[in-house]
């Protein structure tokens, strides 16, 4: 249900809410696969590079980050280019929630995942 929301809500609050929730949620490996199986990491991926709401990037990029402690999401975050709006948010975002989330994310992507630290670093991380 709540991957459903994050693919078909229009309301940010909708959106940042579910992202939390996901986020929360994978706080355990046990729910970072289950959420993956889901397919609960492509909207997550498309919110951090589609939204426009501070809320919703926060929400989404820490599920991301939350998400990234597990080997095989990491592999998969980035097979779905995930890395390059994480980057772009630690670039441009002005809000201080957002940065901190975004650069969770890379730095949970980069952990023990030389293939993730060379596209970080050529994509300007």
């Amino acid at each position: 249900a709540l991957c459903g929301l994050c693919n078909a809500s229009q309301s940010d609050a909708v959106l940042a809410c579910a992202a939390a929730a996901l986020g929360n949620l994978a706080d355990d490996d046990e729910n970072r696969i289950a959420i993956e199986k889901m397919g609960g990491l492509e909207p997550l991926v498309r919110l951090c590079s589609s939204s426009v709401s501070d809320a919703v990037l926060e929400s989404a990029a820490a599920a991301l980050a939350n998400l990234a402690y597990n080997e095989n999401n990491r592999k998969r975050i980035a097979q779905l280019s995930g890395i390059e709006p994480l980057v772009w948010l630690c670039a441009h975002s002005r809000s201080d929630s957002v940065l901190e989330s975004a650069s969770a994310a890379l730095g949970n992507l980069a952990y023990y995942n030389d293939k993730n630290r060379i596209r970080i670093a050529e994509t300007g991380g």
